[in-house]
């Protein structure tokens, strides 16, 4: 029988040798773990990976019975088909054309009306509607003028040149009054 010293007690008389990593051990360097002998805790780790190495390759290596095997591959397919449905939607939803963007409408109760009325020699148009809006007045579809409402939502026109006896008047509301621009 040979006999083998200990790696890390050149002195002393090794019984026994790593099991990851082949070095001889006395019985002060021995550790044991689940009936094998490692020389550290580097060792025991690296024996311990390569075991469940080995047993992962033997499992991919080892024939699958034909019922796990069609499960398997119905499993695939149906995360395969889930990944192409989610991307296809996806595509679908980014090759939407872009909505325009939304414009605000104005309710019906902002819209302004009026109220014409002959005044003596001539024609009265009292308008009502949004304050500090612009009207345009348009009678037989030519524009006549251009008025703000006032705070309470009001102006008062005369004088318009209505020559029929039932005119076609329309107003258009071109918004808020931006600025006022005096004349000279």
């Amino acid at each position: 029988m040979s006999r083998h010293h200990c790696h890390n007690h050149p002195s002393r008389e090794a019984r026994v040798s790593c099991r990851t990593c082949g070095h001889w051990l006395c019985d002060r360097c021995t550790s044991l773990w689940r009936g094998r002998v490692h020389c550290s805790r580097k060792c025991l780790v690296r024996g311990l990976l390569s075991e469940a190495g080995r047993r992962g390759w033997s499992l991919l290596r080892s024939p699958v019975p034909p019922p796990w095997a069609l499960g398997i591959i119905a499993a695939a397919a149906a995360a395969l088909l889930t990944v192409i449905l989610l991307l296809g939607g996806r595509l679908v939803l980014e090759s939407r054309p872009v909505p325009p963007p939304a414009t605000e409408t104005s309710p019906a109760s902002s819209r302004p009306t009026g109220t014409l009325t002959r005044h003596g020699s001539g024609v009265r148009l009292e308008i009502h509607g949004p304050p500090g809006s612009g009207v345009l007045v348009t009678i037989q579809g030519s524009p006549v003028r251009v008025v703000v409402l006032d705070d309470g939502g009001r102006a008062l026109v005369e004088g318009l040149p209505v020559t029929t006896p039932a005119p076609e008047v329309r107003l258009f509301v071109l918004g808020p009054a931006a600025a006022v621009v005096p004349g000279e």
